[in-house]
């Protein structure tokens, strides 16, 4: 627009180790306020594809010396959370434990859909904390997970079915300004009260992830 020549526009940047763990360092920053100084170790632990807003993501798995209390104060300040009210700010933080056993409680067990990209990122997390006992456990523990986390959101997908076959009159609901039900299995489209299921706080107590 200003006449002046861009050299390299239209074209892509490299990615690399680098730049993954730069952009990682940036987001951090700008969502937690986190310092890099804070962070004391993250890798690359695996790349995923989301088919449902079809786009890849690099999957990090970081280590802060900062306890969850301090972080939590810290991203109190950053931009994307000034306007937010007390209660907002603090739906938006949980804190579980960092083993593979409460990954698999969060991903088998709580009949409140993890979106696929997070399912993901917690794969591989449970996967790189299980390589640090052995490779043949952590191969096992991941070949096992993908089978129970199928098997529990097709549970999830029947408790929507059933949710709908005791409500029939739903059907008949006009919410033209609204995201599409999906009458067949679970929509993210829609909260999960909505669709017959627990909130992910209610199912979060249930499963002992957090108390309180």
């Amino acid at each position: 627009a200003d006449g002046k020549t861009v050299p390299d526009r239209g074209t892509l940047k490299p990615i690399d180790t680098k730049s993954v763990k730069d952009a990682l360092k940036k987001e951090a920053e700008e969502e937690l306020s986190l310092e890099n100084d804070s962070q004391t170790e993250y890798r690359i632990v695996g790349l995923a594809h989301d088919n449902l807003k079809p786009h890849h993501e690099f999957l990090l798995l970081g280590e802060t010396k900062l306890t969850f209390k301090e972080i939590k104060e810290q991203a109190r300040v950053s931009n994307r959370n000034k306007k937010l009210s007390q209660q907002d700010f603090e739906e938006k933080f949980v804190a579980i434990p960092a083993t593979p056993e409460a990954i698999k409680t969060l991903l088998t067990e709580v009949k409140c859909p993890v979106p696929p990209a997070h399912a993901a990122a917690y794969l591989a997390a449970g996967y790189a904390l299980m390589l640090e006992r052995d490779k043949a456990s952590a191969d096992e523990w991941l070949n096992r997970m993908k089978i129970k986390v199928k098997e529990n959101n097709d549970d999830i997908n029947k408790k929507v079915r059933e949710h709908y076959a005791n409500h029939p009159e739903i059907k008949d609901e006009k919410e033209a300004e609204r995201g599409p039900r999906d009458f067949n299995g679970y929509s993210p489209s829609r909260n999960p009260a909505e669709q017959g299921l627990p909130t992910f706080e209610e199912e979060m107590k249930r499963t002992g992830l957090i108390v309180g």
